[in-house]
């Protein structure tokens, strides 16, 4: 899990968009992007190396498949790929 203290989006959400959590629903968008700024932070500072370190240690056949699924839902990998 990228974030394992729900206290701590809570305490960020109420920093960066006030205590009036009524209010909140009418800024989903705010909160997705805050939520996509944490997720992307913490996987890169302490993820990343982890899957790196995974994706070479994967069997061709398997590392193919994972790479099949993520072209199923992630067009723009597709793009890059029919590119190079």
């Amino acid at each position: 899990m990228l974030v394992s203290d729900v206290e701590e989006i809570k305490d960020l959400l109420l920093e960066q968009l006030g205590n009036n959590v009524y209010d909140w629903f009418i800024r989903k968008d705010s909160i997705d992007k805050i939520i996509k700024e944490i997720a992307t932070e913490r996987y890169n500072t302490t993820y990343y190396n982890e899957v790196f370190n995974k994706i070479d240690k994967l069997p061709p056949e398997q590392a193919k498949k994972y790479l099949k699924d993520l072209i199923k839902n992630e067009p723009l990998v597709g793009i890059k790929i029919m590119k190079s």
